[in-house]
């Protein structure tokens, strides 16, 4: 199915190119390590070489085409956010949990405070895949409260599709917000998990890039 194929992708942050200097040096080991053969194999010296990449790269990692599943939005339409955010800048946050859902709005309104940010639309989801159906309209109702009308427009409910989605955004923690910058053509300039305290120094960085 469509939304099954999964396109992986590695990217480096551009907003990361202080870290060069330090891959350059990564790369000067790694090509000693093979030309003096201490038993290092190719295929080990580029793997390592790899994950040392990751690791230089915060908020960076494996990413996956957004899922095209059907939903619905807080004012009761139906939204395919995979082509919602087709065409501008956009950024997507995702909640597994009734844990990640303050935090999720934290993150939604600190990105609307600010000035980098006044014209990017912003795009919550909430999986409720795992919740009752006949307890998902209460759910809607709270989730609306202290949300304009049109912050309910770009709210999506999705009831579908969970593991695509899990799977999509490599949740290893279902308490955190899952957070995706998306450049007009659709490459991911920014992805991560936490509290938008501690990363959205990350994402304004990107935003510039």
């Amino acid at each position: 199915m469509e939304n099954q194929r999964n396109v992986v992708f590695l990217r480096i942050n551009q907003c990361e190119w202080d870290s060069l200097e330090k891959l350059k040096g990564i790369f000067d080991v790694v090509g000693r390590m093979v030309a003096r053969d201490l038993m290092f194999p190719v295929r080990t010296c580029a793997l390592a070489l790899l994950g040392a990449i990751c690791l230089l790269v915060p908020g960076q990692g494996w990413a996956q085409d957004l899922p095209k599943t059907a939903g619905e939005t807080l004012t009761g339409k139906r939204m395919v956010l995979a082509d919602a955010v087709k065409g501008h800048v956009t950024v997507v946050i995702v909640g597994f949990s009734k844990d990640a859902g303050d935090p999720c709005t934290d993150w939604a309104r600190g990105l609307r405070a600010e000035a980098a940010f006044a014209d990017v639309p912003v795009y919550e989801a909430a999986m409720l895949a795992g919740a009752p159906s006949f307890v998902r309209g209460m759910i809607k109702s709270s989730m609306r409260k202290g949300l304009s009308a049109a912050e309910q427009e770009n709210f999506v409910i999705l009831t579908s599709d969970e593991r695509t989605w899990r799977d999509a955004f490599q949740v290893v923690n279902e308490k955190d917000p899952y957070v995706l910058l998306l450049a007009a053509d659709g490459r991911v300039k920014w992805q991560g998990h936490g509290r938008v305290r501690d990363l959205i120094g990350q994402v304004k960085a990107a935003m510039k890039h």
